[in-house]
């Protein structure tokens, strides 16, 4: 009998110790864990600073697009020629900039042998929704340059990718697919930031949409805590325990 409840009493405390071990290391572990995602999202903001700073590559064709975005995670600045098509341009909607809603300017850009859509920026609503900001450019032949990407995706993305009616088109994170049936405009399955020092655009800050380094070190910052905090919130309930143990001896 006595060493049956012995027997309990040590598995019991087994079982005891190896929550707070499990708990501990699971905490040190996503702390860990998000340092290295922090390491990984600054390596790429400093690639992007750097690709950002080289000669734009020359780029005369859609099929050269394609590989130079198909075929690495490089970051590529580019020069196109051709002329916008303003009477065909898509607004993406739901754009937030500092707390004001607002859209991005999709504009194609007509090459000899395709179109490629171009980002010209951010601009805000007008006074309603119905009001849509006027985004006319000229159709002349131009040099342009930016950075090429793909097309944003949403989290979650509400109602249709397309919506129908008249030009300029609202968008909500369309798929490329989608862009093709629903505007009738084959455009590459590609997306060109335009420079912030090109003329015919609004507001662009354009950095990769991913969490910035700082917040995963936050985050980081917070497993290591709850992981302390654990631990003494242990070992306070130990010395508690014990020495109620030793005033009731």
């Amino acid at each position: 009998m006595l060493s049956t409840q012995l027997a309990s009493r040590w598995l019991k405390r087994i079982g005891q110790w190896l929550v707070i071990v499990t708990v501990s290391l699971v905490c040190l572990r996503l702390g860990f864990w998000q340092l290295s995602r922090a390491e990984e999202k600054q390596a790429l903001f400093d690639r992007y600073e750097l690709s950002i700073k080289q000669p734009p590559i020359p780029v005369r064709d859609i099929a050269t697009l394609q590989q130079l975005r198909s075929g690495s995670d490089s970051i590529h600045r580019i020069i196109l020629i051709g002329r916008y098509d303003s009477a065909h341009q898509l607004l993406l909607d739901n754009q937030v900039h500092e707390g004001w809603a607002g859209l991005r300017v999709w504009t194609p850009l007509r090459l000899s042998d395709g179109v490629v859509l171009v980002d010209r920026g951010w601009v805000p609503w007008g006074r309603t929704r119905e009001q849509l900001p006027a985004i006319e450019v000229s159709q002349e032949e131009r040099t342009v340059t930016g950075i090429l990407s793909h097309f944003p995706e949403a989290g979650m993305r509400a109602g249709q990718g397309i919506e129908a009616g008249d030009w300029p088109r609202l968008v909500n994170y369309p798929r490329w697919e989608e862009l093709q049936a629903a505007t009738g405009i084959q455009v590459a399955p590609v997306l060109l930031l335009l420079d912030p020092d090109v003329d015919d655009g609004y507001l662009r800050n354009w950095r990769p949409q991913v969490m910035q380094p700082s917040t995963h070190y936050g985050y980081a910052i917070q497993w290591f805590s709850l992981s302390v905090v654990w631990l003494i919130l242990i070992g306070a309930w130990y010395g508690h325990r014990y020495k109620g143990k030793a005033d009731a001896v």
